[in-house]
């Protein structure tokens, strides 16, 4: 990437322009250490979120409806990544642990939310990048803002979305 593409990103972080950031993200974000910091503004994550120091809340909580899955999708996950394939036994299972903790940590304090599969594979992603806390915060942020749709109790949203579709494509391919 280009020296000017990091200055620009560089200057859209210092500024926490999220409209600049989302143009730069097409071009991505050269490396983590930006990444952490672009992800916590595209994603709402205020300078309070990754200060403070709760996280008490997100000790593993079993009690909700998503533990048994979540442990499912955890298993499998730590294996797709370039950075995860050279991962020893003992090292895999420790992130994949960690991952465990970081998506129980969200659905059991957010018991509106609803674990959907495939969800560990983005949250993996934060925490690879930025670690179990801001990865956590960002994971959250997602579920809760982004993804929201996806982690609703019923398909009701996708119903409507699908009977949408077809008429808004016959609208732009006549064909």
């Amino acid at each position: 990437m280009s020296e000017q593409h990091r200055k620009n990103i560089e200057f859209a972080i210092k500024n926490k322009n999220v409209f600049e950031l989302r143009k730069l993200s097409r071009k991505g974000f050269i490396d983590n250490e930006l990444r952490k910091e672009a992800w916590p503004i595209l994603l709402g994550c205020s300078d309070d979120d990754n200060k403070e120091n709760n996280d008490d809340e997100y000790l593993i909580n079993n009690n909700h409806d998503y533990y048994e899955q979540i442990k499912k999708d955890t298993v499998r996950s730590m294996h797709h990544f370039d950075v995860t394939k050279n991962y020893s036994i003992n090292r895999r299972q420790r992130e994949q642990e960690t991952l465990e903790r970081i998506l129980n940590g969200i659905f059991g304090k957010n018991l509106d939310l609803h674990y959907t599969q495939g969800f560990h594979d983005m949250c993996s992603v934060f925490y690879i990048v930025c670690g179990e806390r801001l990865g956590l915060k960002l994971s959250e942020n997602l579920a809760k803002r982004h993804m929201r749709d996806l982690v609703r109790d019923n398909m009701n949203v996708y119903q409507f979305i699908l009977k949408l579709l077809f008429p808004l494509l016959s609208l732009c391919d006549i064909e």
